[in-house]
């Protein structure tokens, strides 16, 4: 009897199809949702362990995770886009782009995108509080909060962040992939501190 082959990761659309589609239905639930996660991990001040952050997207899923099943090709694609936007904004910023949704006419739509990132924002929002009072910081978290549907009160933030002004608005969307850069190299140094403290 052939031992089972490990299955190729999947694209985008057939991650999509596989949150849609999965019984159970795992937390995270579209493909657009899971990779602003996943950029909010990438770039916060904390660094978080695969092990914890996980079963958050795929649920009781990853407990299926076996060779030569499709859970397991779910768990090699996200770990693959997780430790690809990780290498792009190390090593080539202007590379990275988020995967928003696109409607029937062409239009990029961040709102799961965003939904995402907010969803893992607050999970950490105790290693991003000490940080919102950096202006430059809150107007880049500003640019992507702004674009989730989702977003109810954040503690800690000022009124900037939860009302911000009309024009703001119509560019925010455009502002996402700088706003990841920035908080990225800003968060850097914290994240170094946090691998050190979760090494000791």
């Amino acid at each position: 009897m052939k031992a089972p082959k490990r299955l190729k990761k999947l694209s985008f659309d057939e991650l999509d199809r596989w949150f849609d589609t999965a019984k159970p239905r795992p937390p995270i639930q579209g493909a657009s949702i899971m990779d602003g996660y996943l950029t909010a991990l990438v770039i916060s001040p904390q660094v978080v362990s695969p092990d914890i952050w996980l079963p958050r997207i795929v649920g009781p899923h990853q407990n299926m995770a076996f060779v030569g099943t499709k859970a397991l090709a779910v768990i090699d694609t996200i770990l693959g886009r997780y430790n690809e936007i990780s290498e792009q904004l190390a090593e080539n910023p202007k590379a990275y782009a988020p995967v928003f949704m696109v409607d029937e006419d062409g239009r990029f739509i961040p709102d799961d995108w965003a939904n995402g990132f907010y969803a893992a924002f607050i999970q950490l929002h105790e290693a991003w509080t000490p940080h919102l009072n950096n202006e430059m910081a809150q107007t880049s978290l500003m640019a992507i909060l702004v674009n989730a549907p989702d977003l109810n009160e954040v503690p800690g933030a000022t009124p900037l962040l939860q009302q911000p002004p009309e024009p703001f608005l119509n560019q925010a969307k455009w502002i996402i992939p700088e706003a990841v850069r920035f908080l990225r190299e800003t968060f850097a140094p914290q994240r170094a501190i946090s691998i050190d403290t979760a090494l000791s």
